[in-house]
Parts: structure tokens; sequence; C-alpha cells
């Protein structure tokens, strides 16, 4: 019995020791989850949409287009963000989709696909504004 006692307690230390190592490591070096929490969004003014078409499928608004940077921007990752307005201007919905960043270079197209699920009022889009978001 004092052996199961012992062997419990180194055990239950050394359990302990790398519980402590593992959150120290951690803390000083924090994995991509905790890194992509500290990016700053900021709006990517040099950017232009070629073409763009919309259609809805179900209950989802689909927009598909065609964009390009015209100047050098440089972000860690970046996001297309499309907003949708009606013919009066009134907000009816945000949705946005991540770009691959080796896509994304000056004075080369890139296309993307943006879905806005759980679309109901197809009927009264008057205006989508699409904007790159990007991150550092």
């Amino acid at each position: 019995m004092e052996n199961l006692k012992n062997g419990f307690l180194w055990g239950l230390g050394f359990g302990l020791a790398i519980m402590t190592i593992i959150l120290v490591v951690d803390y000083f070096n924090p994995n991509e989850y905790e890194k992509s929490k500290e990016y700053l969004p900021t709006t990517v003014e040099n950017f232009e949409v070629t073409s763009q078409i919309s259609r809805v499928e179900g209950s989802s608004f689909i927009i598909a287009g065609e964009f390009k940077l015209t100047e050098i921007a440089n972000f860690e990752r970046y996001r297309i963000d499309a907003v949708i307005r009606n013919e009066k201007g009134l907000f009816l919905q945000q949705c946005g989709s991540d770009v691959d960043k080796r896509s994304v270079e000056v004075e080369k197209s890139f296309t993307k696909i943006i879905v806005c699920s759980n679309f109901s009022d197809v009927d009264s889009v008057s205006l989508i504004e699409i904007t790159l978001i990007g991150f550092k």
C-alpha cells in the first residue's frame, strides 16, 4: 500500500512539472491562433474591383469578383468584406471571406467568391460595397 501511495505522489509531481513547463513555453511562444488575435485590421486603399457579379442560391447571396492591388500593400493576411445595402442606402448584411496572401500581388488580378449566408431580402439589394482589409 505504501508503494502505491509513493507511486501516486511521484506521478502527480511529475505531471505537475510537465504541465508547468508546457504553460511557460506557451506563454513565451504563443501558437498561431494567439498571434492571429493580435492582428489590427486596416482598410487597403490601393484596391480596386475589376469586375463583379452576384446571384442568389437558396438562402445565400453569392458575390464573385475579380480584384487587384494598384500599389504595394504589405500585410500578414487579407480579407474581403462586402456590405450590402438597399436602394435607400440602408444596411442589409455584411459578410466576408479570407484571401490567400499568395494570390494578392501588385497589378495582378485575383478572383474571390464571397458567400452571404441566411440572406432573405434579395429583392431589395441595390448596392454592394467591397473593401479589402489587411491585417498586420
